[in-house]
């Protein structure tokens, strides 16, 4: 273990899914991803793979189906307050 373990990623998703209430299939996931700050990190990928899905789960503005999303060790649904 070393120091920077300690310290919660800026970014987390932990075997993350998500479904919209008309879709078939997932439109998310599973999806597991860390990023690690400072920094700048892009996310890409083809229409409809579920970028912007992921950003407004760790915005708090969609709630995951599964799994757990973090933003700065704080649970990105529970605590959005925060």
């Amino acid at each position: 273990m070393n120091e920077l373990d300690a310290y919660p990623a800026a970014l987390s998703a932990v075997a993350v899914t998500h479904r919209y209430r008309r879709s078939r299939g997932l439109s998310l996931g599973p999806l597991d991803l860390r990023i690690e700050g400072p920094g700048i990190t892009g996310l890409v990928g083809p229409k409809g793979a579920g970028k912007s899905t992921l950003l407004k789960i760790w915005a708090g503005l969609e709630r995951p189906l599964s799994g757990k999303a973090a933003v700065g060790g704080l649970d990105a649904w529970r605590q959005r307050p925060a």
